[in-house]
C-alpha cells in the first residue's frame, strides 16, 4: 500500500482508540498517514487485518499507539533555548518557595534530565520537582531509568557546554558511569516523576511554574493544538512560563492574548496574572 484513503484513516483511528483508549483523529493527517504506512510495512499486514487486530488486542493497540508517536529527543537539544531559559526564566523563579516543572511529551526523558541539571547548576534543585509525561509507555519506562547511552554522551557534553550552564563539571558529577553509558545520580533522579498520559489531561492535578511542550504541537491539527494549549494554560500558575518548539507558536491560538511573549525566537511565553 502506498496511500491511505481518508475513510480508511478514520477506520484505523477508530479501531486504535477502541483498543488502546488513545485518540489520533486530530493528529496532522499527512504525517499520521506516513507513520501508519510504516507500521503496515513493519508488520507486513494488510490494513483491514491490522484494524481488526487493534480492536481485539489491547496489547497490540498500545504498542501501535506508541509507534505512532514521534520520539526524538536529546540532552540540551537546541543549546540557544537553554541559554535563553537561564536569562529570561530562571531569574524570575528564584524567589518562589518551591518550583514545579513539567516536560509534556518527554519521550525518553533527556529534556527533563537537562532541566534537572540546569536547575541544579543554578542552586534551585532543593526546591524543585520535575514531572515528565508521554503517551508512549515504553519511552516513559526508559525515562524512569535515568540512563544516557555512551553513544549520546559526547554529543550531550558538547551541547551542555554550548548551553552556557554555570560550572564546568556539573554534567560529569550528576551521572555515574554504568555499562554502556551513564545513569543520573539518585538524589537528582528521585526529584523526577515520569508517567504515561496525554497532553489534554493533567493527571497530577498540579499547577506548574514552567511547562515545556516543545516540538509536539507540529504533529497535531489546529483543533487539537488549541485543546492542548488550553489545557497547558490551565496547568500553569499565574505568571508561569510556557515553552514551545522552534516551529510552534501561540499566535493563532485561542489563548494568545493571555500570554506575554518573553523570547520570540525561542518561543518562551509567560502567563498573564
Amino acid at each position: 500500500m502506498t496511500e491511505i484513503a481518508y475513510p480508511d484513516l478514520i477506520r484505523f483511528c477508530d479501531a486504535l482508540q477502541e483498543g488502546s483508549g488513545h485518540a489520533f483523529h486530530e493528529y496532522a493527517k499527512s504525517s499520521l498517514k506516513r507513520r501508519i504506512l510504516r507500521i503496515l510495512n513493519n508488520y507486513r499486514s494488510p490494513l483491514d487485518h491490522l484494524i481488526a487486530e487493534l480492536r481485539n488486542n489491547p496489547e497490540l493497540a498500545a504498542t501501535v499507539a506508541g509507534e505512532l508517536t514521534v520520539n526524538v529527543t536529546e540532552m540540551f537539544r537546541d543549546p540557544a533555548f537553554y541559554q535563553s531559559l537561564q536569562t529570561t526564566v530562571v531569574p524570575e523563579l528564584r524567589a518562589a518557595p518551591d518550583l514545579k516543572i513539567w516536560s509534556a511529551g518527554c519521550s525518553s526523558g533527556e529534556e527533563l534530565y537537562s532541566l534537572v541539571l540546569l536547575f541544579a547548576a543554578h542552586g534551585l534543585i532543593e526546591k524543585s520537582f520535575f514531572q515528565g509525561t508521554d503517551l508512549n509507555a515504553k519511552m516513559v519506562e526508559r525515562a524512569r531509568n535515568g540512563k544516557i547511552s555512551q553513544a549520546s554522551w559526547d554529543k550531550f557534553l558538547n551541547s551542555y557546554l554550548l548551553s552556557g550552564i554555570p560550572g564546568d563539571s556539573s554534567a560529569e558529577t550528576s551521572f555515574n558511569p554504568v555499562q554502556d553509558g551513564f545513569i543520573m545520580k539518585n538524589e537528582l533522579l528521585e526529584r523526577c516523576q515520569f508517567e504515561t498520559g496525554n497532553l489534554i489531561e493533567n493527571q497530577s492535578g498540579e499547577t506548574f511554574d514552567l511547562i515545556l511542550c516543545r516540538n509536539v504541537l507540529i504533529y497535531f491539527d489546529l483543533n487539537l493544538q488549541n485543546k492542548v494549549l488550553n489545557s497547558l494554560y490551565h496547568s500553569l500558575k499565574p505568571g508561569g512560563f510556557l515553552c514551545l518548539g522552534e516551529k510552534e507558536t501561540l499566535r493563532f491560538s485561542g489563548i494568545y492574548g493571555r500570554f506575554r511573549e518573553v523570547d520570540h525566537h525561542q518561543k518562551i511565553y509567560r502567563k498573564d496574572g
